[in-house]
């Protein structure tokens, strides 16, 4: 395993706002509660800068440079990795380790079904398609609408996924449709 040391390229001005953004409002906490920047681990950073462990597959040498194959990334295509650092399990790993904001892994609380033309999108839009659906399965089966909505049948939502729209439909408090998936397009400069 690996640590990676990167920049929150996508979040360095923050929307336009001249000064850090030093309290959020986490998803985890039902949306509404807000805590301090530094005690969460939102992308809207003063100084930018994340980390996180991945796997490491293999590495791939040639003559134009070093490849890492990695598995388990958090980060968007394109991100400035700063850092690379080996992940020492007998130092990195405290097995007593407590967080009371975030005391345990989030259930998945959501039944998640595709609509025919939303599956039929994603496989054309986005070359690895089959690798990805359960990936988008579970971020929406974990819930990520607020807390105060999470009660209301009907709502759509939607979210972006490696440079893809992703939109669903709340059947009932408990189960989603993916309606439909959509390229996301790039601003013109």
């Amino acid at each position: 395993h690996l640590w990676l040391s990167f920049i929150f390229d996508q979040h360095l001005h923050d929307h336009g706002r001249e000064t850090p953004r030093l309290s959020i409002r986490p998803p985890r906490l039902g949306g509404n509660k807000k805590m301090g920047v530094f005690a969460s681990r939102s992308s809207f950073r003063p100084n930018a800068i994340g980390q996180s462990v991945v796997a490491l597959q293999r590495v791939e040498c040639s003559r134009s440079g070093v490849i890492l194959h990695v598995t388990g990334i958090d980060l968007l295509d394109k991100t400035p990795i700063i850092d690379i650092k080996p992940y020492l399990p007998y130092a990195d790993c405290i097995n007593d380790a407590r967080n009371q904001i975030a005391p345990e892994r989030p259930a998945f609380t959501i039944t998640v079904r595709w609509t025919d033309k939303a599956r039929q999108q994603l496989m054309c839009v986005h070359a690895d398609g089959h690798d990805i659906l359960p990936l988008i399965e579970e971020l929406i089966a974990l819930d990520p609408r607020p807390a105060y909505k999470r009660d209301r049948a009907g709502l759509s939502f939607a979210m972006a996924v490696f440079a893809l729209d992703i939109r669903w439909t709340m059947l009932s408090a408990s189960e989603a449709e993916i309606v439909s998936v959509t390229q996301q397009c790039s601003e013109s400069p």
